[in-house]
């Protein structure tokens, strides 16, 4: 009897031991931690789990207003419309605690320009690091209005108030302002974006402390000019040219990688890529005047000796496997054919 009553005690004790840990049991951090990762619509809902949870969606250091995610009304402009009042009500009813990321997806309007004014306003109060605003989302978004071509002006003075490091920003206007100076920013992506070249030279000599530079589809360049003491990554993607082609100038002693993909380019000048270790590259090969394109840029490599990896493609069989490439530790040669040659060469 004893030893049934043992047996008995020692199983009951497994089982708590094995039992399922309740959703109150996480410590706060790492519930948050978790809701970091959803859209923000969801977050709020989760208020309903629990007491515990009521008031958690408004510490959430991350807001992530998904136009894509939102349940759609009788028309498109109506959906936009209880959008935006969702995102009022959220920044109303939220505690003003520190934000990490504020990303927004949205089909803009002009009558919403106050509304987003406010959001990114929100946003650099709060002391938010990460920004990321993306006003075209997908083409299927404009199926059923296709006249829809509202363009958003982004206050760029504002950042002068904040702490944001790294800024994405995809099909807006930018407004620069004089003397601009950003001594936070650390990344900034920059997609379907129009950039004069003093544009592009104002935003570069205005965040001294730049790491990381991408930029893609951006139009309205003659030269682009990059030239940065802190940048370590740059990636270029997608300068086509219906008139002119883009002249390319580098002078960043301390990249480290570099990107360049199907870049219709016109005088390519290197000045100083004495720290660049890591260089890929690709363009389409359809037709026979992309080799030029292609070629410039290969042309880079004769200036740029130390380049430890290096993706490339053959699409024109000019590349063999010579005595040179023994430098590289890792080398990706795509062919024609879709095969792929991909080495680890031991210095």
């Amino acid at each position: 009897m004893e030893d049934t009553d043992n047996n008995s005690t020692g199983t009951s004790g497994a089982a708590c031991s094995t039992a399922t840990p309740n959703l109150d049991d996480f410590p706060q951090h790492l519930i948050l931690h978790i809701l970091s990762f959803l859209p923000t619509i969801d977050t709020i809902t989760t208020s309903l789990v629990s007491k515990k949870w009521y008031p958690l969606w408004s510490l959430i250091p991350s807001l992530n207003f998904s136009f894509a995610d939102f349940p759609p009304y009788s028309t498109p402009s109506t959906t936009r419309q209880f959008f935006a009042e969702f995102v009022d009500r959220t920044l109303v009813c939220r505690s003003h605690s520190p934000l990490i990321k504020f990303h927004l997806d949205f089909i803009f309007e002009d009558r919403y320009g106050f509304h987003v004014d406010s959001w990114i306003r929100y946003a650099i109060k709060n002391q938010a690091q990460e920004l990321d605003l993306n006003f075209f989302i997908d083409e299927s978004f404009y199926v059923d209005e296709p006249r829809l071509g509202d363009t958003y002006d982004f206050p760029f003075s504002a950042l002068r108030n904040g702490k944001v490091r790294d800024l994405k920003l995809t099909r807006c206007d930018l407004a620069l302002p004089a003397n601009l100076r950003l001594l936070s920013m650390k990344s900034i992506y920059l997609d379907e974006i129009y950039l004069t070249d003093q544009m592009a030279l104002d935003l570069i000599n205005g965040c001294p402390n730049l790491e990381v530079l991408e930029l893609g589809n951006c139009k309205g360049m003659d030269t682009l000019k990059v030239c940065s003491e802190k940048l370590k990554k740059l990636e270029l993607k997608y300068f086509f040219c219906k008139e002119n082609e883009v002249n390319l100038e580098i002078d960043c002693p301390n990249l480290v990688s570099l990107t360049i993909i199907w870049f219709e380019v016109g005088k390519c000048c290197v000045k100083n890529l004495s720290s660049l270790a890591h260089f890929r590259t690709f363009i389409g090969h359809r037709r026979d005047r992309y080799y030029g394109y292609w070629n410039k840029i290969m042309r880079m490599l004769d200036q740029v000796p130390h380049v430890r990896s290096l993706a490339v493609q053959n699409w024109w069989l000019k590349l063999t496997l010579a005595d040179h490439w023994i430098r590289y530790r890792y080398l990706d040669i795509k062919s024609s054919h879709g095969t792929c040659l991909s080495e680890i060469i031991d210095s």
